[in-house]
């Protein structure tokens, strides 16, 4: 079995136990002001490039005429998860020496595996009960180097402090929404058309950044510490 098989595979797991009432995996609650949530995270993130992004934004405005009730992302805020570091708290719960460890740790990591430019495909969408993404595929290499990462930022004393549904199969999303109260029967309805039907493409990232910010990556909330370019 291929890894984007396995990937896939560990994402329908996810979305099932998730809305039969478990935690498989740590999620944002729902919030009415997400605008305004001024709770902070710190993540190693890849920005989406124009192409990509305007492709996402089109699929978000379909499906904000359907519920208008959540909060969806702005396009200067689409980006794919790397890494988190640090939960979202409001007092955050890292300081300036975590974030320089995390980017010790990450340099690390580049130069141990040899990380060259991440190839994400987009294909389909996740539902859960407090958000909604798009799901993005990988190959093996991108799961042993957030493997490696996981590993030094443990090292430096900054390990990750969220929880995950698998340890061992690593995969990417694109949060494109996230949820104020439950979501619309039609909302629902045409994100089930759209999980096996939707392609964003693919792209090459060459540019990951360490970033602040908060749990909808509102500009007015992010704050890029430091930018790592792939070669």
């Amino acid at each position: 079995m291929n890894y984007a098989r396995k990937q896939k595979e560990i994402l329908e797991r996810l979305e099932a136990l998730s809305w039969a009432g478990e935690s498989p995996a740590s999620s944002v609650p729902l919030s009415s002001d997400f605008e305004n949530d001024a709770r902070l995270c710190l993540t190693f993130l890849s920005f989406l490039p124009p192409a990509i992004k305007e492709t996402v934004t089109t699929l978000i405005e379909e499906l904000k005429a359907l519920d208008t009730n959540q909060y969806y992302y702005l396009p200067e805020s689409l980006h794919i998860t790397i890494q988190n570091v640090r939960r979202i708290a409001d007092p955050p719960t890292f300081t300036a020496a975590d974030i320089t460890a995390a980017d010790r740790a990450f340099q690390e990591s580049i130069a141990a595996e040899n990380l060259r430019p991440i190839r994400f495909h987009l294909s389909g969408l996740l539902l859960l009960p407090t958000s909604l993404a798009v799901t993005v595929f990988t190959d093996k290499t991108y799961g042993d180097f957030v493997k490696a990462l996981r590993q030094n930022l443990t090292k430096h004393k900054i390990p990750d402090n969220k929880s995950y549904i698998s340890d061992d199969i690593v995969f990417g999303n694109i949060t494109i929404a996230r949820f104020g109260a439950p979501p619309s029967i039609t909302l629902k309805e045409r994100v089930t058309e759209l999980k096996e039907t939707f392609s964003g493409g693919e792209y090459l990232a060459e540019d990951i950044c360490l970033v602040t910010t908060s749990a909808v990556c509102h500009p007015e909330f992010t704050t890029i510490r430091q930018s790592y370019k792939l070669k």
